[in-house]
């Protein structure tokens, strides 16, 4: 039988679910620190991102601790070594751990790193570990079977820093569209239950972070006050959240709502409330990583506002399929007015919503994912 390694410190049960699918017939061990259902699974410290000394400090204890295990299994077979970029550390584990298991490797780059870090923080010392860890990249990624990422745009960025340019394979991320679905609001639970289901929803659900410009949207929502059926819906943490937080504080606006993120059960009812949903990346950060949102807004069956620009991998997605707007002017006005020409033209929007759920279906279901990923395994096993 074949055995494969996973490694990914934080993943979900979705994606661990389409790589089970992609391996039929294959044992597989699972080391994480997410807590979800797998059949042979070993825990490790888990992701911290709160702060980025906190992942740090997180990324130290998971290197530690896959060590101690690599230690100790040193005598265990593995035809295949698969790990994510949670943490990134995890392109020199996988190609150590590949060596030591005499076994294929692949890398799939969710967000890239040093980029991240480059783009949100700028000191001499920072810059230094960057060099030095765009070095390390080259070593690590020329030396591993496979090399994959989201997107062609963040593909580009991989090449970008390497001496030499190296194949990089390009899967996008899969959405479970029986899981997510268009839910309207007069059925809606969780609409229901919190009393918006008569409002039009702009939705921002997921996490706040650096390279997401909550800034623009609450500049937007405060230019459509006197909206009162307008409602600004933030659903999610992160770096961020506080500014959603004090602009509700400072405001006592009641065109903005935050809230925690919802359980698994309540999940699909939250995500499915928007009318539109906003999906941002800041442009110094594009092509850095692709928000996992944008899959669930299309399963939900809503457009996208994407304020991003039209070259990074969130822009492609909506031009290409034509499933919302780019917002690419860090302009208040601007991005009210795309919001307030979708709330007159309902027809319009619900066309937008329908392609969306069509691409979906289509282009981004598992079943389509999952047949991307067999491919590629079986060419290297």
């Amino acid at each position: 039988m074949i055995k494969v390694l996973i490694l990914s410190q934080a993943i979900t049960q979705t994606y661990y679910d389409l790589l089970l699918r992609s391996l039929p017939q294959c044992e597989i061990t699972l080391l994480t620190g997410s807590n979800i259902h797998a059949e042979r699974i070993v825990k490790v410290p888990p992701h911290n991102p709160l702060s980025l000394k906190s992942r740090l400090f997180a990324w130290v204890k998971y290197f530690l601790c896959v060590a101690k295990w690599a230690k100790k299994n040193r005598k265990q077979k593995f035809d295949l070594v698969y790990a994510t970029s949670n943490p990134p550390i995890n392109s020199f584990i996988c190609l150590k751990l590949s060596k030591l298991f005499k076994s294929k490797s692949v890398f799939m780059n969710w967000d890239l790193y040093p980029q991240v870090i480059e783009s949100s923080i700028n000191n001499p010392i920072t810059k230094l570990i960057c060099k030095l860890w765009r070095y390390w990249n080259n070593k690590n990624y020329s030396k591993i079977d496979k090399i994959l990422t989201l997107g062609d745009g963040m593909a580009e960025s991989i090449n970008e820093y390497m001496d030499r340019k190296i194949p990089v394979e390009v899967i996008p991320l899969g959405v479970d569209v029986n899981y997510l679905r268009p839910v309207g609001k007069e059925k809606n639970e969780f609409c229901l239950k919190n009393k918006i289901d008569t409002k039009f929803i702009i939705l921002y659900s997921g996490k706040m972070g650096r390279g997401h410009n909550i800034e623009l949207i609450l500049r937007a929502a405060s230019k459509l006050e006197e909206y009162s059926d307008i409602l600004f819906l933030f659903i999610g943490s992160g770096e961020k959240r506080p500014l959603v937080e004090k602009y509700i504080s400072e405001k006592k606006t009641k065109n903005v709502k935050l809230m925690n993120l919802q359980n698994e059960n309540i999940f699909p009812f939250s995500q499915a409330s928007g009318d539109l949903c906003l999906v941002s990346q800041e442009k110094k950060m594009a092509k850095l990583f692709m928000p996992s949102k944008a899959y669930s807004a299309l399963s939900c069956g809503q457009g996208i506002i994407g304020i991003c620009s039209e070259n990074d991998d969130l822009g492609k997605l909506i031009v290409k399929y034509n499933v919302g707007k780019v917002i690419s002017e860090d302009n208040g006005d601007y991005l009210a007015n795309c919001i307030l020409y979708f709330y007159k033209h309902p027809k319009e929007l619900n066309d937008l919503g329908n392609r969306a759920r069509l691409v979906a279906e289509k282009y981004f279901s598992l079943e389509k994912i999952s047949c991307m990923y067999r491919t590629l395994f079986e060419s290297i096993l």
